[in-house]
C-alpha cells in the first residue's frame, strides 16, 4: 500500500511540474500599445522566449 502511494505521489509531482506554463505580463509605458501576455510554451525555445522578452522590455515595455 505504501509502495502505491509513493508511486502515485511522485507521478503527481512529476506531472505538477510538467504543466506548469510561465506567463509574464508586459506593459508599454506610453500606453499606446496594449499589454501583451507572453508565455514560454509560444516559443520553441527557453532561449527563444527570454530573448522576446528582452527585446520588447528595450522598446520601453516592463515585463513582470
Amino acid at each position: 500500500m505504501k509502495k502505491i502511494i509513493t508511486i502515485l505521489s511522485v507521478t503527481a509531482l512529476i506531472f505538477g511540474f510538467t504543466s506548469c506554463n510561465k506567463c509574464v505580463t508586459c506593459t508599454y509605458d506610453d500606453g499606446l500599445i496594449e499589454d501583451e501576455e507572453v508565455c514560454e510554451s509560444d516559443h520553441d525555445s527557453k532561449l527563444s522566449y527570454d530573448f522576446y522578452i528582452e527585446v520588447t522590455e528595450a522598446f520601453g515595455a516592463t515585463c513582470k
